[in-house]
């Protein structure tokens, strides 16, 4: 199971300013950028939380999402929303860790030559 937590607090890029952006296409860069499609079972997921824009995007690659859907994403997607609606910050972030961790577990459970090939982190920037 590999799964990314990306934060980012710096500015808007150039451009953007008086608007709020759409977090999936940044999601998807951050994502190829940090080389998680590099998985074997193409199984690794981003959630990307963009703290000014108060957005956020979940980005599952190939191998999760094939068997999960649309459907899934938008539902951690609002579950997660719900919680940052109620103030609660860090548990919407481990409510949605937490359900994209399940999910991998019931769909890709554990071998044991099983290795992590992405670092578990949380990344600021």
């Amino acid at each position: 199971m590999d799964a990314t937590v990306v934060f980012r607090r710096g500015p808007r890029p150039r451009g953007q300013w008086g608007r709020k952006p759409d977090p999936l296409p940044r999601a998807q860069t951050v994502f190829r950028l940090l080389g998680m499609e590099r998985t074997t079972e193409r199984n690794g997921v981003l959630v990307y939380l963009a703290i000014q824009d108060r957005k956020l995007a979940i980005v599952g690659d190939e191998g999760i999402h094939r068997r999960v859907g649309d459907g899934y994403w938008a539902g951690v997607r609002d579950l997660m929303i719900q919680k940052l609606h109620a103030g609660a910050g860090r548990e919407a972030i481990l409510a949605g860790v937490v359900e994209v961790g399940r999910v991998l577990a019931e769909h890709f459970p554990r071998r044991p030559d099983d290795t992590n090939e992405l670092a578990n982190q949380v990344s600021v920037g």
